[in-house]
């Protein structure tokens, strides 16, 4: 389906499509994100403008939601079906990967799951800066473990926006877990993988040879 596939951290709407623009110099068919794709958020015209742009690129953008989205914005998009999950298609070649979807990718097995728990939450206003929506809901988490065990927990990548209890306090000194990153544990002890990505963090660390955290830097998942 895809050619050469790449991933990435939080690229937070940019508006000069840097990593993009490098995704493409480096002959990236495909450019996943980890969450906090930031394109979504105001609906203005410079967002609407960088949208129009990417969809004229040689390149499909695939992407999961991250805790800095306009979920408002995001739920007005339908869900539609592909590669055996759900989406939102935002234009015809950035795609929004659904939470607890399997998605057959490149004949490879993708476990998407997006959302992060805001550490800054108390500085921001509902519906304006900040979306209760970050966090999942029972029926996504549920619907995860559901599709997870259709693969009979055997999947090729994870991709999602935080990380397992087990992998946070290996980047944050004074971590905090949650019910998401909890979660995440459950399925990093009784899922079978070969890589997890996810971001958040804003740092490029390979913590596990199965588990990285991505920020600027782009890798390609053959690599």
């Amino acid at each position: 389906m895809f050619g050469k596939i790449g991933i990435t951290g939080d690229i937070h709407g940019d508006l000069n499509l840097t990593r993009i623009k490098k995704a493409i110099k480096e002959k990236y068919d495909c450019l996943i994100v980890t969450g906090d794709f930031g394109y979504i958020w105001d609906n203005s015209k410079m967002e609407i403008d960088a949208l129009d742009k990417i969809e004229e690129m040689p390149i499909t953008i695939l992407f999961v939601s991250g805790n800095h989205e306009n979920f408002n914005l995001l739920k007005e998009y339908p869900i539609k079906y592909w590669n055996g999950g759900k989406v939102q298609f935002i234009r015809k070649n950035i795609i929004h990967l659904l939470r607890g979807q399997v998605f057959s990718i490149n004949e490879k097995k993708f476990f998407t799951f997006g959302g992060a728990k805001s550490i800054d939450k108390f500085m921001r206003k509902e519906n304006i800066d900040w979306w209760k929506e970050e966090m999942p809901t029972l029926e996504e988490m549920n619907e995860g473990i559901d599709n997870l065990k259709e693969c009979g927990n055997k999947i090729n990548y994870i991709i999602t926006h935080t990380c397992s209890d087990e992998i946070l306090p290996q980047i944050v000194k004074f971590s905090e877990n949650d019910e998401l990153t909890r979660y995440f544990s459950f399925i990093k002890n009784n899922v079978d993988y070969d890589k997890w990505f996810f971001g958040h963090m804003h740092i490029d660390y390979h913590i596990t040879k199965k588990d990285s955290c991505l920020y600027r830097n782009i890798i390609g998942l053959e690599d």
